[in-house]
């Protein structure tokens, strides 16, 4: 028998999107997803073309059985790298990452192989390095067919009428990350107030009114790149918490494909850095570090370069990674020495 949905909050750590109240059916899926990995710890695979309801029926599934773990982990997938994944997987279980990517995701595995967590993934495009063993389970919903071909699951069948959705709020919120954005940036980029959830956003957060959009509502949107540009500024000038952290990602991702938006870039890696480092996700802002700083390299961008890389070396060093540490530092002088003035410089006394 499947248990009736309770709405009360979560008291474990992690996350939940809110579910949605108009689900409804899907009793066989539910049943099939419960015996794979809830009564026994497992991976289950919720497969389906774009627009099948996929995301829904892994909420529904993840509200309905919440209390049966210690605390159910939500992330969206994509195209997000296995740093920034950790980082977010450390903030919901409210424990610090100070490691680099490998041993986070090394100590993630510890912590899911004697604890019993729920990890959701949401729209996965490749095999996950975060697929947890021992007492947790796993979910993943994907649209690829070949990921993960022995796990149990559900295939939902595709809809026969795909819904359009267009206007300027659809494409605000597309510009926005997919792994879910405040709703108070869409409204900035879409140039009005937006008053309520519009459809066909998904709520994640009632309280912070963070939403989500269905992806397939992202493939089908029209989002110009000046719109993208203005996501990137917009995201630059909110104030910085763990619900902005995506879009600054996001906005990063962007700008760094940009040549003329590199002093943008800049700003958003200083915002995600100084954030990351406060948090405790020390891998998240190195990895930034060294991503803002072979994009310097290429721009023989010096100050950037200086900017960072004592940083960089204290991190490795930290982390025993002593070799990679002395090739930096080594570096690293040479930079310098490029960057010091000339006695025939404008300002040398």
């Amino acid at each position: 028998m499947l248990p009736s949905t309770s709405d009360e909050l979560l008291s474990h750590a992690g996350f939940i999107p809110a579910r949605n109240p108009a689900f409804s059916g899907r009793d066989a899926e539910l049943e099939i997803l419960r015996s794979a990995i809830v009564e026994k710890p497992g991976v289950a695979v919720i497969r389906g073309n774009p627009g099948s309801g996929k995301t829904a029926l892994a909420c529904e599934f993840a509200n309905r059985f919440a209390k049966e773990f210690d605390g159910v982990i939500w992330l969206y997938s994509g195209e997000r790298p296995p740093m920034e994944l950790a980082g977010e997987i450390g903030l919901q279980m409210r424990h610090r990452m100070d490691g680099d990517t490998e041993n986070n995701l090394y100590e993630l595995a510890t912590i899911f192989e004697w604890k019993r967590y729920l990890l959701v993934l949401d729209h996965v495009l490749r095999k996950s390095k975060l697929v947890t063993a021992g007492k947790s389970s796993t979910l993943i919903t994907t649209r690829m067919p070949r990921l993960m071909p022995g796990a149990p699951g559900a295939k939902l069948d595709a809809p026969k009428h795909l819904e359009k959705f267009s206007g300027e709020i659809v494409s605000a919120m597309a510009a926005c990350s997919p792994a879910g954005f405040p709703l108070s940036l869409a409204g900035e980029l879409a140039g009005q107030e937006i008053d309520g959830i519009p459809a066909p956003a998904q709520v994640l957060n009632i309280d912070s009114f963070r939403c989500a959009l269905p992806q397939f509502v992202i493939d089908q949107a029209l989002i110009p790149d000046e719109l993208r540009t203005r996501h990137a500024e917009a995201a630059s000038r909110q104030p910085v918490t763990a619900g902005m952290i995506p879009d600054l990602y996001h906005a990063l991702r962007w700008t760094l494909s940009r040549p003329e938006s590199w002093e943008l870039a800049c700003e958003l890696a200083r915002h995600i850095i100084s954030f990351t480092q406060f948090e405790g996700r020390i891998a998240e802002a190195f990895e930034v570090m060294e991503t803002i700083s072979a994009a310097a390299e290429i721009k023989e961008d010096y100050r950037t370069l200086n900017r960072y890389a004592r940083e960089r070396v204290w991190m490795l060093q930290a982390w025993g990674r002593d070799m990679e540490a002395k090739s930096l530092e080594r570096r690293s002088r040479r930079w310098q020495a490029v960057q010091l003035p000339l006695p025939w410089d404008e300002g040398w006394t």
